[in-house]
């Protein structure tokens, strides 16, 4: 028997490799013979670029860039150099876990450090850079991606502004003039799991802005100013990319991706899968076991579990999903093509010896699990 472990990580618990390792560890315990397949997954987000090293050969890329409020951080992406691939996790230099509670305001944070990171990928002259823009710290619309490479945001100063969610309403110009002309030769390919437009009730600043530290009326100022760097580059370049789904991702960075560099936006977990060839992974298994952190409405709108479900029920394989906390209706369950969900919370209901304890747990699930289906 084949079994395939395709997990995402367990957010602030286990990564998906671990979660990967504690897993096998359950099945081989509950029968030796079994043979395991570890393809952790991710949907876009932090543990992107984990996931591609473990599964693909690349290179690791290491460079000093600022963080979102300006520290140098030493941090990597990925580069293939057979097809000329870079991969870049915007978590790796502007995400919020770089940042302490006390530090996160995405008025006052940028996506500097990703554009310099795009900045030492194009060194390379690569073809193709894909960008997995989950986990962000900012609400810049990509203002601090431009400006790494060359865009000037002027205010009505003829000053350029620092470029900060809090500054999006003072542009009143943008100059591309002096943009780095390399990135003309380059595919850019943005992965995120979210689908949100660039402002509005559901846009970027009023639905992701107050988990990264802003006031309601810093909302309102950021959501304005998403409005008035969309209007100004919609005049610019008379294309208004700010209706594009995905565009309100990671605080505007879709938008910005679109507008400065005609980059595609795409589903994060769905281009993970088709980079690492998981279909044919699951075609040669008898059993896939997937998981998260916590299975909720947003399961089902483009995470992990639901591109791996929806890849199972096409190829007709058997889905164990294994995770924290399940908070889906057993309809829901049964609609994705889930044949059993194995929760920790089923074991202690305390999440922090869930959290903490989470690979026993997990493990002593998989094999009695195992045991009980595959006597």
């Amino acid at each position: 028997m084949k079994i395939l472990l395709a997990p995402d990580k367990f957010k602030h618990s286990l990564s998906a490799m671990e979660v990967c390792l504690a897993s096998e560890e359950g099945i081989l315990k509950s029968n030796p013979s079994i043979v395991v397949k570890k393809c952790p997954l991710s949907d876009g987000g932090e543990g992107s670029l984990e996931v591609i090293k473990a599964a693909l050969e690349v290179d690791p890329i290491n460079c000093t860039v600022t963080d979102p409020i300006g520290r140098p951080i030493n941090t990597f992406f990925l580069y293939n150099k057979h097809n000329k691939t870079a991969y870049i996790e915007l978590a790796k230099a502007s995400g919020l876990e770089l940042l302490e509670k006390s530090e996160q305001d995405c008025t006052i944070t940028s996506t500097t450090g990703t554009g310099e990171l795009i900045n030492h990928a194009l060194d390379l002259q690569p073809n193709k850079i894909i960008l997995f823009i989950g986990g962000s710290a900012t609400n810049d619309g990509g203002m601090g991606i431009g400006m790494a490479l060359g865009t000037k945001f002027i205010n009505e100063q003829h000053e350029q502004i620092n470029p900060v969610g809090g500054n999006l309403n003072d542009i009143v110009h943008i100059d591309l003039s002096s943009l780095d002309k390399r990135v003309h030769n380059i595919k850019f390919i943005v992965a995120t799991d979210v689908t949100n437009l660039l402002y509005g009730v559901n846009g970027a600043a009023y639905i992701y802005a107050p988990q990264k530290g802003a006031s309601k009326k810093q909302v309102a100022l950021l959501d304005n100013g998403l409005k008035n760097i969309a209007s100004i580059f919609n005049n610019l370049l008379n294309i208004d990319h700010s209706n594009t789904e995905g565009a309100g991702a990671a605080g505007g960075v879709g938008f910005g991706m679109c507008a400065l560099f005609n980059a595609q936006i795409t589903s994060g977990i769905g281009l993970i899968m088709k980079e690492l060839g998981f279909e044919n992974s699951v075609n040669d298994c008898d059993l896939v076991i997937t998981g998260e952190g916590k299975m909720d409405a947003q399961t089902i709108k483009g995470k992990v579990v639901s591109g791996v479900a929806n890849i199972c029920k096409k190829n007709n394989k058997a889905l164990i999903v294994a995770c924290g906390v399940n908070s889906l209706e057993s309809q829901q369950i049964k609609n994705l093509g889930i044949n059993h969900v194995l929760s920790i919370h089923d074991f202690t209901q305390d999440n922090n010896d869930a959290m903490i304890n989470a690979h026993e747990y997990l493990k002593n699930g998989i094999k009695t699990l195992i045991n009980k289906l595959y006597p």
